[in-house]
């Protein structure tokens, strides 16, 4: 009997200067060239919101120290010496970049969850992450509101929106906490992202942040006001990408069987066209249907870019006959002269991850339905 097929990714491609604080994110396409331990996070002191007409009061104490609980080193950001499989992989996720890409600096990172590095080209490159750093404000968020005592509730927490939200002021409303998780991660909303930011704490956020290996990981200002241009900018590497959903797949900062649900339901799941395409690549090799392989596959990720800055983070679980083999992973693109059109950062982990997915179907198939 194979198990479920389940690809958790979150992505982040860094796309359009002048994008506006509520624009849609497309599916981080870039402009055409020319050993399990849960923790729980304190809540924030009682939040009280007034709405009235056009205006809105809050007053939000910071949230007290959270756990000191910390995700495992995850193996070096390297292929192993004697890894002839992660150096074909990074090999061929580095010559499908080269040829896509004029410019600039980028890689990617992917771990297998429990394992070794399985790809690795430039891991530790710092660049500019724009959204793909808002996964922190959502597990960050997760982990608050699985901690009170009633979830509901703590979803429906108000939280103020305002209006000139690069400056944290002026009129706005209430808005619950579900809400703006759902405009932050599926819209996306940069003042959504900024509410959520301003009733956390950007040094809360930052705790989590380093909770979940991301040693290289800033956020240090509000989103779509100034993006790089801030001193400092928010920053990251495709390794602490891959390190946050580690964290999370292994279960070290959320409850893998009660939390990753809610963690999940928020974000975008439908797949990539570059997935399926690779799947069904190796399903012909395999002359096999991958329609039922495809089926069960599901992809969670979260999306960003400013101009040609691109990245994406996630996390792949492949099950086979012989058990679930996870991949945390990240990607980018960091101020490219140009990229080719209809260009997707994301496209590069399916390709880096071809042979396990060959292997995986090819053991899917051998154990039946």
């Amino acid at each position: 009997m194979c198990r479920r097929l389940v690809v958790l990714i979150a992505l982040g491609s860094l796309m359009a200067a002048a994008c506006s604080s509520t624009g849609v994110e497309p599916l981080v396409t870039a402009p055409t060239a020319t050993t399990v331990a849960s923790t729980t996070t304190a809540r924030p002191a009682t939040t009280t919101s007034t709405t009235t007409a056009s205006t809105t009061t809050a007053t939000t104490a910071p949230p007290p120290t959270t756990s000191t609980t910390v995700a495992p080193p995850p193996p070096g950001p390297a292929c192993a010496p004697d890894d002839a499989g992660c150096a074909t992989a990074s090999l061929a996720g580095e010559t499908w970049l080269a040829a896509r890409v004029t410019g600039g600096t980028f890689g990617f990172a992917v771990i297998e969850v429990g394992g070794a590095t399985t790809a690795s080209l430039n891991p530790q490159h710092v660049f500019y992450p724009a959204s793909s750093v808002k996964a922190i404000h959502h597990l960050h968020a997760v982990r608050w509101v699985t901690a009170q005592p009633e979830r509901e509730d703590a979803l429906d927490t108000p939280i103020p929106r305002y209006d000139d939200t690069c400056a944290g002021a002026g009129s706005g409303t209430a808005v619950p906490l579900r809400t703006l998780l759902d405009l932050m991660l599926i819209r996306p909303d940069n003042e959504a992202t900024n509410a959520i930011q301003d009733f956390f704490g950007l040094e809360a956020l930052n705790k989590t942040a380093g909770e979940a290996g991301m040693t290289d990981t800033l956020l240090a200002h509000r989103f779509a006001c100034g993006g790089p241009a801030n001193d400092p900018a928010n920053a990251s590497t495709a390794w602490d990408l891959a390190s946050l959903y580690r964290a999370v797949a292994s279960g070290v900062l959320i409850d893998r069987f009660t939390e990753l649900a809610l963690f999940t339901s928020f974000m975008l799941q439908n797949h990539w066209p570059s997935l399926d395409r690779v799947i069904t690549e190796e399903a012909a090799l395999l002359d096999v249907d991958p329609a039922r392989f495809i089926a069960d596959t599901s992809l969670i990720y979260k999306a960003g870019w400013w101009e040609t800055n691109l990245s994406v983070g996630g996390l792949l679980e492949i099950s086979s006959c012989e058990g679930v083999h996870s991949y945390a992973f990240g990607a980018f693109v960091d101020r490219a002269d140009a990229v080719v059109g209809g260009f997707d950062i994301a496209d590069v982990i399916p390709e880096v991850l071809r042979a396990e997915i060959g292997a995986a179907l090819e053991s899917y198939m051998e154990c039946g339905p």
